[in-house]
């Protein structure tokens, strides 16, 4: 039977994953990070007109991760997904502008900023348009991504320890580290080292896709049906994306084991 070192070097696709995590980071997190430790408000400024570049980055490299999947997508659970995001999107946008048109009781971070900065109501409608725009569409491409790379995901992650602590460690970018490698990432990594950035997208767009039901909540609380507190609801959202994720890596991991020792 092969084995994990039997692969191909390098996974389709590890490259622009190695991509998109770096502009993840640089051009999202890191921004984002620095606004919400309320800085000075001339460096909160530029961290909200850096996030547009970021964004629109964001959605390229999701892009150029998407093409580089080699299974054919399942229209149906593509359009599902894509549907559940753009849709929770579309509602929070206009229950917003019907609620609220001239944005004085909008709670963004960022639109908050932009309005009490001195910027005008049609700019920061048109920042807001820009942002959103670009965040549904790169979501949505890195949902069809997870699609067009799950058979290379699982097939990757097959030969990892039967065990649920083992499967989680290789569907994380361990799958070729010892524990010991794993836990101290500093360690030396076997192999090519785009090869691990593989497997971080995919978490993050299970999380996007169960965060779409916070957008659905947000334009909920709109109309005064959304009971409960914001952030636990948010955070159960994104917390649901993922363990629905792993919860089918697992059984699929060993749906493939299973038939490979028919």
């Amino acid at each position: 039977m092969a084995t994990i070192h039997d692969k191909p070097r390098t996974l389709p696709g590890a490259r622009e994953a190695k991509a998109f995590v770096i502009v993840l980071v640089a051009a999202i997190y890191v921004p984002a990070l620095l606004f919400l430790l309320h800085p000075p408000r001339p460096v909160a400024l530029a961290a909200a007109y850096v996030l547009v570049a970021g964004l629109g980055l964001f959605a390229a490299s999701a892009y150029r991760l998407m093409i580089a999947g080699t299974a054919p997508v399942p229209g149906n659970t593509f359009t599902a997904g894509a549907a559940f995001i753009a849709a929770g999107a579309g509602f929070d946008i206009v229950a917003t502008l019907l609620h609220s048109p001239d944005l004085r009781n909008e709670t963004n971070p960022f639109a908050r900023l932009l309005l009490d900065s001195g910027h005008s109501v049609p700019f920061v409608l048109a920042y807001g348009a820009v942002c959103q725009s670009l965040l549904v569409i790169g979501s949505i491409l890195l949902w069809r991504g997870l699609l067009a790379h799950r058979a290379t995901l699982i097939e990757s992650i097959r030969d990892s320890s039967g065990r649920f602590p083992g499967f989680m460690k290789a569907i994380l970018g361990g799958a070729k580290l010892t524990w010991k490698q794993w836990i101290l990432p500093w360690r030396s990594y076997r192999g090519d080292r785009s090869e691990k950035y593989f497997y971080y997208p995919w978490p993050i767009a299970a999380m996007l896709v169960g965060s779409a039901a916070y957008r659905w909540y947000l334009g909920l609380e709109w109309f005064g049906f959304a009971p409960g507190n914001r952030v636990v609801v948010g955070i159960s959202s994104v917390v649901l994306g993922l363990a629905v994720y792993f919860g089918w890596a697992w059984h699929a991991v060993r749906q493939s084991t299973q038939k490979s020792h028919r």
